[in-house]
């Protein structure tokens, strides 16, 4: 099956059992949480099989440099990062990334990889901010 596809048969499942609509658009498909900020964005380029799944964590530069050694620690704590990794983009915004293989996941693999992604992304926001504090 072609991984497009397959993509969109499971975005459709899980945004059937959320009661919601959700589609992919130029291979981009972002969700949003109660609050309006980025809860995941799902990214599989043309002709790729890889699903990248990145959120905001957090738009302001984070210029303390203590700081930011300390959140580069944070992508070896295996247990705590659940396999996602913290970068930097274009945009000096704070994401927090992971990427699977589309052809390794199933519906109920996909629904548990997404929810626990954006768990995880509240945890993160959450720790960052009693950081910053």
């Amino acid at each position: 099956m072609n991984a497009h596809i397959q993509l969109d048969n499971l975005l459709h499942h899980f945004a059937k059992a959320c009661k919601t609509s959700l589609r992919i658009d130029k291979g981009v498909c972002a969700l949003y949480g109660d609050d309006q900020r980025e809860a995941a964005v799902l990214e599989m380029p043309p002709g790729s099989t890889i699903l990248f799944i990145h959120c905001e964590i957090s738009t302001q530069l984070i210029a303390n440099q203590e700081l930011l050694n300390l959140l580069m620690k944070m992508n070896f704590e295996a247990n705590a990062m659940r396999g996602c990794w913290l970068a930097i983009d274009e945009y000096n915004t704070l994401r927090l990334c992971t990427q699977h293989g589309i052809g390794s996941l199933n519906e109920q693999q996909f629904t548990s990889l997404l929810i626990a992604f954006i768990a995880l992304v509240k945890d993160v926001r959450a720790t960052l901010g009693s950081l910053i504090q």
